[in-house]
């Protein structure tokens, strides 16, 4: 009699088992988890998608400064605005876009800015690695980038979010001292 019940609940045990599989619940793939920790590999994906972030500094630049005139800009009147951005997650995100003059700037310096210089240097976050480049001026989504598990060519390859930074341009025509382009998510969301 004990046997035929050890057996009946073997077989029951064994069905249950083929009837519902192991499932990660936490992770979706041992990859996704393992590619994580490369470097150019997000962190998180609350974060600007390169259409997003560019879409952003063309309408702060375009905003703020005319196309044909030129602002000249103090140590007092830093250009600074923050926008409504969708972030990859599909989630709304406020980013912060700021042109300032460096702390370390003489008292009465000024400094001429035009929307082509504003465009440029916001574009650089991307383009160059003055911002930090990839994994910190900007990230690649984990499985979309070089071979899709993120083990290769993770620059500029698959899906680019922006982390934001730094842009510093340093004496440059119609000006003296250090000129700070800045982008970031609001430190409040």
């Amino acid at each position: 009699m004990f046997k035929r019940i050890g057996i009946l609940l073997a077989l029951v045990t064994l069905r249950l088992t083929l009837a519902h599989p192991f499932t990660f619940h936490h992770n979706q793939s041992l990859l996704l988890h393992r590619a994580s920790a490369l470097e150019g590999s997000c962190s998180t994906i609350h974060l600007p998608t390169e259409e997003q972030y560019t879409l952003g500094y063309e309408t702060f630049c375009s905003t703020y400064l005319a196309p044909d005139k030129q602002h000249l800009l103090s140590k007092d009147n830093a250009l600074v605005a923050t926008l409504y951005l969708t972030a990859f997650d599909n989630t709304p995100l406020r980013w912060v876009y700021k042109v300032s003059l460096s702390d370390h700037t003489l008292p009465l310096a000024r400094y001429i800015l035009t929307q082509d210089m504003c465009i440029e240097a916001f574009r650089g976050v991307l383009e160059t690695n003055d911002a930090g480049g990839l994994g910190k001026g900007y990230c690649v989504v984990d499985g979309t980038g070089g071979d899709k598990l993120g083990v290769e060519g993770m620059s500029g390859e698959g899906v680019v979010l922006v982390k934001g930074g730094k842009v510093i341009a340093v004496e440059s025509d119609g000006g003296f001292g250090e000129m700070w382009w800045e982008t970031r998510g609001r430190l409040d969301d």
